[in-house]
């Protein structure tokens, strides 16, 4: 810390240097530091943090000290703002006296001839400024010889925010004297010694208006008292306010918002209008201490009492997790969440919300303690409600429609299609097999589905994914012919043979007499569930859904085949039933191929 420019020799300077400034802080010892560091330092932060009341007052008291033969600067001892002014009508070479009420003025400072001054620190009230100046005029009544052409008024040029009568920034006293003539040639029908000038009189009368008018422009603030102004800087820490009073207002970085750890930049900037709360007339440096988050929180608790009395759906942003809930933003308040309010189920990790726009019912207020809480699970139920309504009046049978899978259980999947939850039965998931819904669907899905059946009175709904998606088998003349050879996977095994899937939702049969070249007593003894296998297509009927598939290589010959060839034989299982036919081109018979899937005589071999 340093007083001038002086003392910036003693100081051990690093490359890089900030510098900041108390906000009462003389502009021409600022800008000395700042010449004496400029040559020092090769990276210099520079914080203005000089307020521009002040150097607009400090200006105007050095103006006004050239003028006069007296000043006279009224404000608290203990005021830094007020000691400079002081400092500075002193360094002008006029006699400057510091005064802090009218008890303080001695009448032998002001001698005959001399022109008075009065200046006053932005904290100083307005009632002891009057006093003061009352006091001067009062003067020439006490000791006319001295006093009566002596003292004088000078009205001193000042910025328009800053001669308000409310609270002067610069005041000069003025002794009555007689009417003014004019200057020049008089305008006036008539011109005598008792003839008191109309230029003068309305030279006066529009002087007295504009300072009416100024007067008028300046704001009577008191605690409490919410007020609009301009933002005329902003820093990292704090924002200054234009509140046409006779100080800038500052604001502190915690005053701006409730949202935490927030930037002044990000909340507002320069040329803003916004609306604040005066905490107190006065800090350290003079200024008048600020408030827009409170004055937000007036605004917003009368929009949260018109949401509530309505039970409004209203939107907020969760800013941080709390022991019991959420924090959220609604309205520049902060409402509180439960957690057990949070979703329609159990939120093990609130975290995720943080950051998160959600919309909430208000369902608690306290006036007194400002305190809201609200419930984002009436507000899901309230919309969910409304939805539901809207989509038993759309829905129709044969509708295809889009839904997100909500819950899977061993009988099938539950899919939302808009506040409503219909059943996907697992034999209508899809064209292949299925044997439990995990296998292909997965909560969360985004999937399109048909309605198959509507009970509205028992507000049921079937839905079917695989009508939604084309029927394979009308496809499959197309992808495949007989003869082709291609890959498949075992789906199941039964005595008779395998049940081959050639693509989703088409399984072929493989019989047991087509398993291989060898002769196969078990079909388990050359293919499981789940195998990979190539197959042959023997033969394709769409129509009656199957197709026959063949994994014998037609190349080799079969095992059960006797030297001089034409021989047949003949297998009847155990217990009973069809005979399994063969003949010695190794061709199958259609009995080979269906004859354990249809209940019929058995065909006798068309090659035989």
């Amino acid at each position: 810390m340093v007083a001038g420019p002086s003392e910036i020799a003693a100081v051990d300077l690093s490359d890089r240097v900030a510098i900041v400034a108390q906000t009462t802080t003389k502009f021409d010892v600022w800008d000395a530091v700042l010449r004496k560091l400029q040559g020092r330092v090769a990276d210099l932060q520079v914080g203005n943090t000089i307020c521009h009341a002040t150097k607009e007052r400090q200006q105007a008291a050095q103006e006004l000290s050239k003028q006069v033969d007296i000043m006279v600067v009224v404000g608290g001892h203990n005021s830094a703002n007020t000691r400079n002014l002081v400092q500075l009508c002193s360094e002008i070479g006029t006699p400057t006296h510091h005064v802090e009420t009218a008890a303080d003025l001695d009448p032998a400072w002001f001698h005959k001839g001399a022109v008075v001054g009065i200046t006053a620190g932005a904290s100083t009230p307005d009632w002891i400024i009057k006093e003061v100046v009352t006091t001067v005029e009062n003067m020439e009544n006490k000791n006319n010889e001295v006093i009566e052409e002596t003292v004088r008024l000078e009205t001193e040029e000042q910025p328009e925010a800053e001669k308000q009568e409310v609270n002067p920034e610069v005041e000069q006293v003025t002794p009555e004297v007689s009417e003014p003539e004019c200057e020049g040639p008089c305008q006036c029908a008539e011109q005598d010694s008792e003839h008191v000038c109309d230029c003068a009189e309305a030279e006066k009368a529009e002087d007295t208006t504009d300072m009416a008018d100024v007067a008028g422009d300046m704001v009577d603030i008191k605690t409490g008292q919410v007020v609009e102004g301009t933002v005329v800087r902003v820093t990292d820490s704090e924002v200054y306010v234009d509140i046409r009073y006779k100080s800038d207002g500052i604001i502190q970085a915690n005053e701006l918002s409730n949202l935490p750890n927030v930037q002044p930049a990000d909340v507002v900037k320069e040329g803003d209008t916004i609306r604040v709360v005066v905490l107190r007339l006065e800090n350290r440096e003079g200024n008048v201490v600020l408030s827009k988050r409170r004055a937000d929180a007036e605004t917003g608790w009368k929009l949260a009492e018109a949401a509530f009395a309505d039970n409004q759906v209203v939107n907020g942003t969760v800013t941080e997790v709390v022991k019991g809930g959420l924090i959220v933003n609604l309205f520049d308040l902060r409402a509180f969440l439960p957690a057990s309010l949070v979703d329609m189920r159990f939120v093990p990790d609130l975290s995720i919300y943080v950051g998160q726009e959600v919309d909430v019912k208000i369902i608690e207020m306290e006036n007194n303690r400002r305190r809201l809480v609200v419930s984002r699970k009436a507000a899901i139920e309230e919309i969910e409600a409304g939805r539901k309504e809207a989509t038993w009046a759309s829905l129709e049978e044969g509708q295809l429609i889009e839904g997100t899978v909500q819950r899977l259980t061993d009988f099938g999947a539950f899919v939302d299609i808009g506040g409503v939850d219909g059943l996907v039965h697992v034999s209508e998931i899809s064209w292949g097999r299925v044997n439990h819904p995990s296998e292909a669907l997965a909560e969360g899905d985004v999937v399109k589905v048909k309605v198959l059946g509507l009970d509205r009175e028992r507000e049921r709904i079937s839905l079917s994914l695989k009508h939604a998606q084309p029927d394979p088998w009308t496809l499959v003349s197309d992808q495949f012919k007989v003869g082709d050879i291609v890959p498949g996977k075992v789906m199941r095994t039964v005595s008779f043979g395998a049940f081959v899937e050639i693509t989703p939702g088409v399984e072929g049969l493989v019989h047991i007499s087509q398993l291989s070249n060898e002769r196969v007593e078990r079909t388990e003894d050359v293919v499981n569930p789940g195998d990979q296998v190539n197959v042959r297509v023997l033969s394709i009927n769409p129509s009656d859904r199957r197709v026959s598939l063949s994994m014998r290589d037609p190349a080799e010959p079969r095992a059960e085949r006797q030297q001089g060839g034409g021989e047949r034989f003949e297998r009847r299982p155990r217990g009973g039933g069809r005979s399994q036919s063969y003949h010695e081109e190794g061709s199958v018979t259609l009995g080979d191929v269906f004859g354990d899937l249809f209940d019929q005589e058995e065909k006798e071999d068309p090659e035989a």
